[in-house]
């Protein structure tokens, strides 16, 4: 069936005109059927393709989401740009997680350029859950870059080319692993041609989006091209891992010399970028999140409730 410029079909603009009448115009489906010459049965069916194509938007205004006073202390402490509430629905990780990514997505389409903006991301489960919500969503940029090479033993291949098989939005994956032997394969991976071309789409970055995760919960921290140093200093001072970077409670590198050897942007490129932005939640990761929003490495900040108000409660 032809579309039109907007990829849309004749039955598609029909759609959106049944469904235009009726919850924005209030009209009746008898109403419909006269305005539209077509039977009732077909406006009934016309209103569910709508939904169906995610044409209508339904909004659910929780006021536990909008509590001015937390997101006012929270944005002024850490000089945040944007703060984010959700409040999942159930107590499960899914659950969490779900809403996590619904809050990211909506954040991100204030900001983002349908067709225009690239979007980057440090691959994470909360990541996953950011880009399934904005194919719900239906937001668009005109590409995904990714920031990491490939977690050991971490396969994000397939999620991706199922985003890109449902959005046809373009996902430019880092072609070599996160973490090397030696600075030298390191260095060698980052000039290679097609790492600059991820270096270069990071650049054009509108946002930077990336999760945090505790020390013993990352699949770096299993690598076997950690030392046992290299894990002992973890485990005894790092909060967790942002970006590939282990960092402690003042946001210090922890390790160095395991940063030295692991690809994606520095702490230091964090605060540069113009938009960062850190999806994640619990009170096990309070002193992580501190430690980035105090450094500012994240200038949005997306998490749950009972987060954020722990949060506040240790300033």
């Amino acid at each position: 069936m032809a579309r039109d410029r907007y990829g849309l079909t004749p039955r598609d603009r029909l759609s959106l005109d049944a469904a235009k009448l009726y919850h924005a115009g209030g009209l009746s489906q008898q109403e419909i059927a006269q305005t539209l010459h077509v039977s009732r049965p077909t406006v009934s069916k016309l209103v569910a393709t709508a939904r169906e194509r995610g044409f209508v938007r339904t909004l659910v205004a929780d006021p536990r989401e909008s509590d001015a006073a937390l997101i006012s202390e929270l944005q002024e402490h850490f000089c945040l740009a944007e703060l984010r509430l959700v409040v999942p629905v159930g107590r499960g990780p899914m659950d969490n997680r779900y809403a996590l990514g619904s809050g990211a997505a909506e954040m991100l389409g204030a900001h983002l350029s349908t067709g225009e903006d690239v979007l980057g991301f440090w691959w994470s489960d909360a990541i996953h859950a950011v880009t399934e919500a904005m194919d719900r969503q239906r937001l668009r940029p005109r590409a995904l870059v990714q920031l990491n090479g490939t977690d050991p033993g971490v396969e994000v291949d397939a999620a991706l080319a199922a985003f890109t098989a449902r959005s046809a939005v373009p996902v430019h994956p880092y072609p070599f692993p996160i973490l090397h032997d030696s600075v030298a394969a390191r260095l060698d991976a980052e000039n290679d041609p097609a790492s600059r071309q991820v270096l270069a789409l990071r650049a054009e970055c509108a946002a930077v989006v990336f999760g945090a995760e505790t020390p013993a919960a990352t699949a770096l921290h299993r690598s076997p091209l950690l030392s046992a140093e290299d894990r002992r200093h973890i485990e005894d001072h790092a909060v967790g891992q942002i970006c590939g970077r282990y960092i402690d409670a003042e946001g210090r590198i922890v390790a160095p010399s395991l940063s030295q050897r692991t690809l994606g942007p520095t702490l230091s490129e964090l605060r540069r970028l113009r938009r960062t932005v850190l999806v994640t939640s619990g009170l096990e990761m309070l002193p992580l999140i501190r430690a980035v929003l105090e450094n500012r490495y994240a200038n949005h900040l997306v998490t749950d409730l009972a987060t954020a108000t722990a949060l506040a409660e240790t300033l």
